[in-house]
């Protein structure tokens, strides 16, 4: 092991003894939090409730809505961070979502549909954050909480200690955290908010097997008979003291069956977009496979059999947006909120449901990456991520920007990772699996004077320093997503588009046609101001190159490499 070898060992360590510190600390801090639910007597959290009960409003947590303004209630889904992401720059990326959430929103109403959080303290700073805004919170579980934590029980109980959190265990026997929330104004119900436990693994519980896939298993659980019961006696009670059937929303973390069928039904997903008899009621678009009970429960058709239930919000997956009019009812995905278990930047932000005095509401995504790009590019330092597409060649890369300096990781020969840099003067091409590098050029031979750069944060100035004419400016849906775009054309370029995000104007795709018809894009999945102090150097020890480089090419130094 050489010198460079044992500092970069060190330096790992540090990281880790450092996690492992603060882990520690947080961990004593946190004791009180930590024992008090096995002090609690369970039985006593719980509510004795049947079916015979008679209902009255005061069973529901009420809020009051404004009369001269709309109620908004802000949705965070699946932050779902373990215990060392708090630390590891996981936690203030999702502290800077909801942050930049609440104040663009400006929300009356939290809420959070399951998958909170992956361990002790994760749980524990979440609830303290979320409190930390002085807004009623209400979350619901998700099929992952209760992991890495002693129990589900104990997730549910931090919730209870919260100042401004109204959620309520519910009845036993249905899970953790089946509550109601009324919205009222001038006294009147305008609108029910049901939150509920889908639970878990129905292969799990008895009473989650309520009808088997093909292949005879349940999958992933569901409401259970007796939630039916209680969300239809609620629903009638509701209506009874109203005089009228209340509009309601169900917010919960598992889909049901409805949101894979109808979507399957609804989207064409040979040309990415939503069939045309249903593209002025839906809108998102759905990344991955629908997680779902494999058998329906019945509870989407009770919904309409009752006639109260207007909108479903669920997580779970956590790069579906969706968002599908059924028959009178709207089956939502809310937004993930940041990095935890696994994302999409472009599928990060906070969804709001907002409510109007007459009881109706309105379901929207918020699109967030915890920054804004064009100040973050414009700052002069920063990472773009990146998937780069020309013809049927397609490579992710990550963009490392400083002033002067360029870093790029992407793959070469399809398989190594490398990384090309300019320190300003040369350009370098560094193999890590090889310890190995190439001195390429200078800068001005590859990149000239890197006048592309500002084109991420100002298209413009690329028009201006190319002399290119201004075509036109348009919308257009891709994946189901609305941008609004600008198009150019110059010398050797027929056509060059600037895709933005409709909803924050962020840049989120380049298209480039070549006067010979090829086809290039740059599809960007985020960007961040924390550029590596290391993207712009050769680490010490690396194996100079360039001979056999300019002499075999990469095949050549990969060749000699491996001889190593």
């Amino acid at each position: 092991m050489d010198f460079s070898q044992v500092t970069s060992f060190f330096t790992q360590m540090g990281d880790y003894i450092r996690i492992g510190l603060s882990v520690a600390l947080a961990f004593i801090m946190s004791l009180g939090q930590i024992i008090a639910p096995f002090t609690a007597n369970q039985a006593k959290c719980f509510e004795k409730w049947s079916a015979g009960d008679k209902f009255e409003t005061s069973y529901c947590a009420e809020l009051k809505k404004n009369p001269d303004k709309d109620f908004v209630v802000l949705n965070i889904a699946d932050v779902q961070l373990n215990d060392t992401e708090l630390y590891d720059g996981s936690w203030d990326l999702a502290k800077t979502t909801i942050k930049s959430a609440v104040k663009q929103t400006a929300p009356d109403l939290i809420t959070l549909t399951g998958d909170n959080a992956w361990g002790m303290l994760s749980y524990i700073e979440l609830c303290k954050y979320i409190d930390s805004f002085g807004i009623p919170w209400a979350p619901v579980m998700g099929n992952h909480d209760g992991q890495n934590t002693p129990s589900e029980f104990w997730c549910a109980y931090q919730f209870t200690t919260a100042k401004n959190c109204l959620f309520k265990f519910g009845p036993e026997d249905m899970g953790y955290g089946n509550y109601i929330i009324n919205i009222t104004e001038n006294g009147k119900i305008i609108h029910s908010l049901f939150m509920m436990d889908t639970h878990s693994n129905a292969d799990d519980t008895d009473a989650g097997k309520i009808n088997l896939g093909a292949d005879g298993s349940a999958g992933y659980d569901h409401l259970w008979k007796n939630q039916f019961e209680w969300y239809e006696w609620a629903v009638n009670g509701i209506t009874k003291s109203a005089g009228k059937t209340v509009e309601s929303t169900v917010f919960m973390h598992i889909p049901t069956v409805e949101y894979s069928t109808y979507y399957a039904q609804y989207y064409d997903s040979d040309n990415d977009c939503w069939k045309d008899e249903y593209k002025a009621d839906c809108f998102g678009v759905n990344h991955e496979e629908v997680c779902c009970a494999n058998g329906n429960n019945g509870f989407f058709d009770l919904c309409k059999k009752l006639g109260s239930t207007k909108n479903i919000i669920v997580g779970h997956d956590h790069v579906n947006s969706s968002s599908m009019l059924v028959d009178g009812i709207r089956l939502s995905y809310g937004l993930k909120c940041g990095s935890g278990c696994y994302w999409e930047p472009e599928m990060s932000g906070g969804s709001t449901l907002t409510i109007s005095s007459d009881g109706s509401a309105e379901f929207e995504h918020v699109y967030l990456t915890g920054g804004k790009d064009a100040e973050i590019i414009n700052s002069g330092a920063y990472i773009i991520k990146a998937t780069v597409k020309t013809g049927d060649t397609e490579l992710p890369m990550a963009f490392s920007i400083d002033g002067n300096k360029i870093s790029v990781s992407t793959k070469i020969l399809g398989t190594i990772t490398a990384r090309i840099f300019s320190d300003g003067e040369n350009v370098y091409l560094v193999i890590p699996a090889f310890r190995v590098y190439v001195n390429a050029g200078t800068a001005d031979e590859l990149i000239g004077d890197n006048e592309y750069l500002p084109t991420f944060a100002d298209p413009g100035s690329w028009a201006q320093n190319q002399d290119a004419v201004y075509v036109k400016s348009g919308k257009t849906t891709i994946n189901g997503n609305e941008y609004y775009f600008d198009e150019y054309s110059a010398k050797d370029i027929e056509s060059l588009k600037y895709y933005y995000q409709a909803n924050s104007l962020a840049l989120k795709q380049i298209e480039a046609v070549d006067t010979d018809g090829t086809v290039s894009l740059i599809n960007i999945k985020s960007v961040s101001a924390d550029v590596p102090s290391d993207a712009f150097s050769i680490p010490s020890g690396y194996k100079d190159m360039t001979e056999i480089f300019m002499r075999d090419g990469y095949e050549g130094v990969l060749a000699e490499a491996e001889k190593q």
